[in-house]
């Protein structure tokens, strides 16, 4: 075991590092105990999802790294983002194209069950 500077335990094998998420990350489980104010449910998911805002691509590189500067930076919108995920009760189905910026009146419009899209 080696010792980060920030007085974690930091677990060391030869592993892949996608492995044993929750037991290899002591920095997450650090994070998610820290009080924070949640922000808007929508503008957490929004903001998630964001192609240009790189937040995705951030916090995911972090998260798989144990990244604490990281991480202990964006606390407050990873606090955010799982307090959304966990009360988002919607049993409703639906697809996802990410990064296609369609209004969702033209889709209900152009697009039905079953049509082939492409």
């Amino acid at each position: 075991m080696s010792k980060p500077r920030h007085n974690l335990e930091k677990f060391s094998c030869t592993t892949s590092r996608f492995l044993l998420l929750t037991f290899r990350r002591p920095c997450y489980r650090q994070i998610i105990t820290t009080n924070t104010i949640c922000d808007p449910e929508k503008e957490v998911f929004s903001k998630w999802s964001d192609e240009d805002g790189g937040c995705y691509n951030m916090i995911n590189a972090a998260l798989l790294n144990d990244d604490y500067q990281v991480l202990k930076n964006h606390v407050q919108f990873i606090n955010s983002l799982r307090m959304a995920i966990k009360n988002n009760n919607e049993n409703e189905s639906f697809k996802v194209y990410r990064g296609l910026p369609l209004d969702p009146e033209h889709v209900k419009k152009e697009y039905k069950v079953g049509l082939q899209f492409l």
